[in-house]
């Protein structure tokens, strides 16, 4: 009786498992979205609360290495943010916290200083930017707690941190 002759045959099927997952996963890390941005600067801030008259005071307040110096940078009725050394935030309550008392150092009237010029800002401001390298133009798009969401020339928006955001000079606004 003859046997039947199998002829093998073999076909690749081009499976999409892990190689587009990882390139996906790879995408996302690359290009943050807006709302990552704006949570990268502490979400979006209430429009009337960011220039409130308190932003950029110098003021002392209770931690728990004792009484410290900081700037108000954020400030609405039930709490303040102060920024201690231009990296540590403290929330605190309102009305818990004093006047500076004494001479200010340098660092904590630079800080002042930005706050007080980030607070001045507004959307649709044109700004100017420290992007790490070089200065940048652009377009203040939303203000956060501790910084903005700016669209540059070319159209990306970024993640600003205030200190490194200033008002465009009405004679380079063209």
């Amino acid at each position: 009786m003859p046997r039947a002759m199998v002829v093998g045959m073999s076909q690749k099927y081009a499976l999409p498992l892990f190689g587009d997952l990882a390139a996906r996963a790879q995408m996302e890390l690359a290009k943050p979205t807006i709302e990552q941005a704006r949570q990268r600067l502490g979400g979006a801030a209430d429009p009337d609360v960011v220039c409130s008259p308190a932003i950029g005071e110098i003021i002392d307040l209770e931690t728990k290495e004792g009484r410290a110096a900081g700037v108000v940078i954020y400030a609405d009725a039930n709490v303040i943010r102060v920024m201690l050394d231009g990296v540590r935030v403290r929330h605190v309550r309102a009305g818990t916290s004093t006047p500076h008392a004494g001479e200010a150092t340098e660092d904590l009237r630079k800080l002042a200083a930005d706050a007080r010029i980030f607070a001045s800002l507004s959307p649709r401001q044109a700004v100017h930017f420290h992007d790490g390298a070089t200065m940048q133009r652009g377009t203040l798009i939303e203000k956060c707690l501790y910084g903005a969401l700016v669209a540059k020339d070319d159209g990306k928006i970024i993640a600003v941190g205030f200190r490194k955001l200033w008002p465009l000079p009405d004679s380079m606004d063209a």
